[in-house]
């Protein structure tokens, strides 16, 4: 389709991007992904064996963490707008 649009600078970008992704680029995002959603399979595998081995204990931690920074991320777009109802 880019080829076709006169956009080779795209094409090659998505071109190397696909082959980087086919040969190691794959298990990158695997341990990238496995990182930030460690803490639910932590507590399903909890949830399941019915009790928290000692490093699956701070997976609730993290995820209060999460919340935490997903808030004053929040807080900090919103603090600037003005949210008066317009009626």
């Amino acid at each position: 389709f880019f080829y076709t649009q006169q956009l080779d600078s795209i094409a090659s970008v998505l071109g190397r991007s696909t082959t980087w992704l086919s040969s190691t680029g794959s298990s990158f995002l695997d341990g990238v992904l496995n990182v930030v959603f460690w803490p639910f399979q932590a507590i399903s595998e909890a949830a399941i064996n019915g009790f928290f081995t000692p490093s699956q204990a701070l997976a609730p931690a993290v995820l209060v963490l999460y919340a935490t920074i997903l808030f004053l991320i929040a807080a900090d777009l919103f603090s600037s707008k003005d949210l008066e109802m317009v009626e």
